[in-house]
């Protein structure tokens, strides 16, 4: 059941909608495209480095479902309260190291899907285009009409070792031999991190359908997809989605490896690959074409 706006209001009334707009509008989108809540919050379990409590302030995307509609109490929250260099944190049951929040901070639900197209739309396309921001997924579907969707960052496709279910099943439904291109924000070159993401979900959607074809393009100048798109414009954006892109190496969904190739992981639960970089190593050289 949905919550009413009231519900998210701090107690000062203010609604940040100015900020939204502001955000949005340098980024060619309007709160039509995106519609957005004020959105406000004590009890979400954010501290500083010191660990004092922090009530975030803010607005918050809608997350969308397949047919455009907001999903039950599913938002993407943008802290407005807090200093820009004041780092928060959250802590993570069953670990003493806090987890350092980003600008936007998932509520309610995690991962998410947002669809800036239609479901009916996606599924049927030759290509389709993921990304890590609502705000990159609606400036590609707005300005080039391409099926987009987007997920909660470069590992917002995991949960709980393997792709989330509802991804899955979007997947297993695209259009055969289908393109799909993965616009993962940061260095794919250098950042081991996103490049081990980006293997990794490789493998996943090559596993469900080992007949689409999946892309890796590297946004330029190191900024985020929906920054370049309006300095790039139209066809800029076009072009550098149809780029060559980065070569990445699938590696075998988790479940795979740990039960055949003796991959060991740290957490009986919620199963990771050990953080050795002999270990990716060794991974990245056991592609899942070779089997």
């Amino acid at each position: 059941m949905k919550k009413p706006i009231s519900m998210f209001l701090n107690q000062g009334g203010k609604t940040y909608l100015e900020e939204a707009a502001n955000y949005l509008e340098a980024r060619g989108l309007t709160i039509n495209d995106c519609p957005i809540i004020p959105y406000y919050s004590k009890n979400m379990g954010v501290h500083d480095s010191s660990g004092t409590r922090v009530d975030v302030e803010g607005w918050a995307y809608q997350i969308l479902d397949g047919n455009l509609e907001p999903r039950d109490n599913e938002y993407l929250l943008r802290s407005c309260n807090i200093p820009p260099d004041t780092k928060l944190y959250m802590d993570v049951k069953g670990t003493d190291k806090p987890w350092e929040c980003p600008k936007f901070i998932q509520t309610n639900r995690l991962p998410f899907l947002h669809y800036a197209t239609k479901r009916s739309k996606v599924v049927a396309a030759k290509s389709i285009t993921i990304h890590e921001k609502i705000s990159s997924a609606t400036i590609v579907d707005k300005m080039l009409g391409i099926s987009s969707v987007a997920i909660s960052g470069c590992w917002g496709w995991i949960q709980k070792g393997t792709i989330n279910k509802e991804l899955a099943t979007l997947v297993e439904a695209l259009a055969p031999d289908c393109t799909v291109v993965v616009c993962f924000d940061g260095d794919l070159t250098t950042n081991q991190g996103i490049m081990e993401a980006a293997s990794r979900f490789k493998g996943e959607l090559l596993a469900l359908r080992p007949d689409l074809t999946v892309l890796f393009p590297l946004v330029p100048g190191g900024k985020g997809w929906d920054d370049f798109a309006v300095v790039a414009g139209q066809q800029g954006l076009m072009e550098a989605l149809g780029s060559q892109g980065v070569e990445i190496v699938d590696v075998l969904p988790l479940p795979w490896l740990v039960e055949h190739f003796g991959v060991s992981r740290t957490d009986e639960k919620y199963p990771k690959l050990e953080q050795t970089n002999s270990n990716y190593l060794r991974l990245l050289r056991f592609p899942r074409w070779q089997q």
